[in-house]
Parts: structure tokens; sequence; C-alpha cells
């Protein structure tokens, strides 16, 4: 799905850190992928490049509690057609190295769904999802840099803690303890990159130390009360080197630092050797 960068190009070298930000996680399901049709082009002589596919959607009875829309995601192959989605981007380059781009979806989820009421009757869910993202990447003189900020909403989640399954249980029993699926999520984050050994002209080695930190909040907004899981606002900062020999491998160490809203610290120290497949 043309939504965000690492969705797009996810291979290892070509991204810093050893883990995916979690807004690539999270907030953007990973590996986020469905069935469609649709059109893509280049016009202006590759100054804009955009895309627009009708797809398959979620399956939001799938969802879980604090981990944004990924657990509703089919990954293409199982993915339901009951409910279908639109999507589409738009790309420019107006330099060589620095690319920008904005993406919008939505989708009427609900028909994914095999939902009934307490009597067992079965019902016709509407459970519309909007989001948009953007993004900015710049690669030259050494540099790496980007930005990007992805939002979903979901406006009619309330419905969700009302609907069971075939065998007269709800979706999602334990809403009230465990937090119930968010009527809104966002997450995004700034990176910059510099190659130190850019000016030694007899290598075309990479050794590359970066910085990045990230919001994520899984539970931006919720259901009224059903609120309160702090849990879910995360503060991250990583710090960490990509040492690539060639473009296709790299070898990252990173250590991240996160904090959520109740004031936890997780120090988490990583390392990898990534190759493109």
């Amino acid at each position: 799905m043309p939504f965000g960068i690492i969705n797009q190009w996810h291979e290892p070298p070509i991204w810093h850190g050893v883990e995916r930000p979690l807004t690539d996680q999270l907030i953007i399901p990973t590996t986020w992928r469905e069935l469609g049709i649709g059109a893509f082009g280049s016009p202006l002589g590759g100054l804009l490049h955009y895309e627009f596919y009708l797809t398959t959607t979620f399956n939001p009875a799938a969802f879980t509690p604090g981990q944004g829309l990924s657990g509703g995601s089919a990954e293409g192959a199982f993915a339901p057609a009951n409910g279908f989605a639109v999507i589409g981007r738009l790309e420019i380059e107006p330099i060589l190295g620095w690319v920008s781009g904005f993406a919008a979806y939505g989708s009427e989820s609900g028909n994914n769904t095999h939902a009934y009421d307490a009597s067992g009757k079965k019902l016709n869910v509407s459970q519309p999802i909007y989001g948009y993202e953007f993004d900015s990447r710049f690669r030259r003189y050494g540099v790496e840099a980007r930005i990007e900020w992805a939002n979903f909403f979901l406006p009619k989640a309330a419905a969700l803690l009302l609907l069971h399954q075939k065998d007269g249980t709800l979706f999602f029993p334990d809403a009230a303890t465990q937090g119930a699926v968010p009527t809104s999520i966002y997450g995004g984050y700034v990176e910059l990159a510099y190659n130190v050994l850019r000016s030694l002209q007899m290598t075309r080695h990479q050794l590359l130390p970066f910085i990045r930190y990230q919001i994520v909040n899984t539970q931006a907004t919720t259901v009224a009360g059903y609120g309160g899981h702090r849990e879910d606002n995360i503060k991250e900062a990583t710090v960490g080197i990509t040492y690539r020999p060639i473009q296709q491998i790299a070898v990252k160490t990173d250590a991240q630092w996160r904090f959520d809203g109740n004031g936890k610290q997780i120090t988490e120290l990583d390392v990898s050797l990534g190759f493109m497949f």
C-alpha cells in the first residue's frame, strides 16, 4: 500500500535502525498489503508520481487494543472482500534526492465482520476508517533525513463494543480493562543521519551515525468511558550507526529509550545484519 516510506521501501539496508520505527509498525501496519486494482504514473518528466487504487480493507473485529490497525490486516492472501477501500498517493521530487509525498485512505470495513446483537440476530455493520500521511526524505551530500506523520480515524468505534460473535460473546469483552478500539491514532518521527566517510574519496563504504525521535499514540482518542490507557502514549529516542560496505548490505546497531504516558522507561540495545532480498 502506498502509505508512508518504509511500507513501500522496506528492505533492511534502506532504513536506519534494527527495528522499524513504531510509527511504521503500529500506526501504519507493517507490512501493509491488500488486493486491488488501480493506476499509477509519473507525469511532467518524473517530477510528479501518483498512485490510486481500489483495494480490500481491514477486518475491524480483529483489531487489538493498543496495537493500532495491524491486527485487522489480513495481508492480502486472506483478506475478506466484503468491504473496500480507496487509497491515493502523490509524490513530488523537485530536485534529485529530495522526495515528498502525501497519501490519503478511506474505507468502509463493516461488511468484513460477521456480527450479531445480544439476541443472536445478524447485523449489518458500518465501520468507516479514514487516514492520511505525509512524509519527506532527503538523501544527498552525505545527508540522509526523513520526516513522517500518520493519522487514522475510526469515528464509529463505539459500535464495535456492542457487537457479538455468533456464540454470543462480545468482540471485545475486556475493553473496560484492557482498552477499547480507539477513535483515532497517530504517530510520526524525524530522523537525521550523515555519512562520515563521504570525504574519503577512495571508498564507497558508508558509515552513518543517526538519531531519531518519534511519538506514537495508539489510544489518542477513545470511546467515552474507555480512556485512561496512558501506556499507549509513547515517546522514543533512538541513536545508532549504520555501516554499508555496499548498498545492498547494512550492519546496524542502535540504542532506544522509550517512555510511556505513565512515566515507565524501557532501554533497548539492538544489532543486526541486513541485506536486500
